[in-house]
């Protein structure tokens, strides 16, 4: 629930964004440039990894934030690669921790 109040604080409302799978959200931008957006979520990226979380037990967690961010057209030319190259980018950042 955080992550989506979050997104929704830091995104334009014309801006999508959801929830894709499980931990995985996806957003997709129109006419935005990719040095913005990539600003846009190392902020967002920042901003996740200082709010505190409570355990049922009642400990405090941190939690971090990956990201994968694919372009058209530099890095595909339809939706389904766009996707997938995002995914892509997205699971070597979560390997690198």
């Amino acid at each position: 629930a955080e992550v989506g109040k979050l997104l929704t604080r830091r995104f334009r409302a014309e801006d999508l964004r959801g929830r894709w799978a499980g931990e995985e959200f996806i957003l997709a931008f129109r006419n935005a440039d990719k040095d913005v957006i990539n600003g846009a979520i190392l902020r967002s990226q920042a901003e996740f990894q200082r709010m505190a979380f409570y355990s049922d037990q009642g400990e405090t967690f941190r939690i971090s934030m990956s990201a994968g961010i694919s372009s058209y057209p530099q890095d595909a030319s339809n939706l389904f690669d766009l996707i997938k190259v995002a995914d892509q980018k997205l699971q070597k950042a979560k390997q690198a921790g």
